[in-house]
């Protein structure tokens, strides 16, 4: 079992492709359950909603500072934060793998990135709250692949529901 405190990332079960990540995190280690199940932190202090087996997780070397090799001089996309520029020019605001400081995120052109990956998980993160279709997926982050987006608004509909009830009881009652 892995030491509570370790960095570590989880396996995504859910991948379709070569291109999509193999891994999402880094997530801290925060615990274990009675069945060695693993409870999971982000970097935000915010616990993970699942609880997850060893064989997800891989154990991130804590003598590596990064996945960047700076030899090469290629760097790994983390995140692509913002953007900025005109429609056919933008530039994208990118975190690094590896540099959690906010000084060293840069802006970068569509053309220096070597994949458009996180671009597009971009734009589908910043689209997902305007679209009228319900068939439009959101971006595939560690929280959407977990949780049941049809589960979820099932709840949502029923405590509508309830709460649409008793308030016309409450009304009934004061009218008489």
């Amino acid at each position: 079992m892995y030491p509570i405190g370790s960095k570590v990332m989880i396996k995504n079960v859910h991948r379709n492709s070569k291109l999509e990540e193999a891994f999402f995190g880094p997530f801290f280690i925060k615990g274990y359950t009675k069945n060695k199940s693993y409870i999971l932190m982000d970097q935000a202090q915010n616990l993970l909603s699942r609880d997850v087996p060893t064989q997800q997780i891989k154990l991130v070397d804590p003598n590596v500072a990064s996945q960047n090799n700076v030899k090469d001089k290629h760097y790994e996309v983390q995140a692509i934060i913002a953007h900025r520029g005109v429609p056919t020019n933008y530039e994208y605001l990118v975190h690094w793998l590896g540099y959690n400081d906010s000084a060293d995120h840069t802006w970068q052109k569509e053309s220096d990135l070597s994949s458009k990956l996180h671009i597009q998980l971009y734009w589908n993160r910043r689209n997902s709250g305007t679209s009228n279709t319900k068939d439009t997926p959101l971006a595939n982050t560690v929280n959407n692949t977990i949780r049941k987006r049809t589960d979820r608004n099932k709840h949502s509909n029923k405590n509508a529901q309830i709460i649409k009830r008793s308030k016309r009881l409450l009304a009934k009652q004061q009218q008489q």
